[in-house]
């Protein structure tokens, strides 16, 4: 027999199928976000253009986390929120960091040393570059020591910040959201 509640429990998703569904427009997000960086060194407008991109990565997981409390409001807690938030975080993250591999890899091998040769001249240029003189020649060392981070490093650290600092933002976020949802609920405003 085909009742209500089966029909409830069917439509619902666990956590982690809601991470993974919120995991994809994370994910191109914040390939977004990488793109900005790693393009950086072709266009000079892309890092004016990241900082608004990252600053509405907030934005992107309380709608995906407000989504989620409308489809599933058994979820509509701060406990499976802020794991959801991760789960969202690493599905993301996971996407990003293949992207921009593949990107480092084949399109652009040279990122790492690039970048730092460029921050050194920038550094270099600067009307202050007495002050970073103990960071030039530290950055011209390892450039020519190649102590530099492979493309896998650089990936990998980039995924790994970016699930610690994702998993915080999801923790606050999901107390946000619960916080304003049991205000509505209860009259008050917020």
């Amino acid at each position: 027999m085909n009742s209500p509640e089966n029909n409830i429990a069917s439509s619902t998703r666990s956590v982690m199928g809601h991470a993974a569904h919120a995991g994809l427009p994370m994910g191109l997000y914040l390939t977004a976000v990488s793109m900005c960086l790693l393009g950086s060194l072709k266009l000079d407008v892309l890092p004016i253009l990241m900082l608004p991109l990252v600053c509405g990565i907030p934005i992107v997981l309380y709608r995906l986390m407000k989504r989620t409390c409308t489809e599933d409001p058994s979820c509509c807690r701060v406990s499976s929120l802020w794991l959801m938030g991760i789960y969202t975080f690493i599905f993301g993250s996971l996407i990003c960091a293949l992207v921009s591999n593949l990107y480092i890899v084949f399109i652009e091998p040279g990122f790492v040393k690039d970048y730092i040769m460029m921050a050194i001249r920038d550094m270099e240029s600067s009307p202050n570059a007495e002050a970073f003189a103990s960071q030039i020649d530290l950055m011209h060392r390892a450039v020519e020591g190649h102590a530099l981070p492979g493309s896998m490093q650089f990936v990998a650290s980039m995924a790994w910040t970016t699930c610690f600092f994702g998993s915080l933002l999801s923790l606050i976020t999901a107390r946000v959201l619960t916080w304003r949802r049991a205000s509505k609920r209860s009259g008050f405003p917020g």
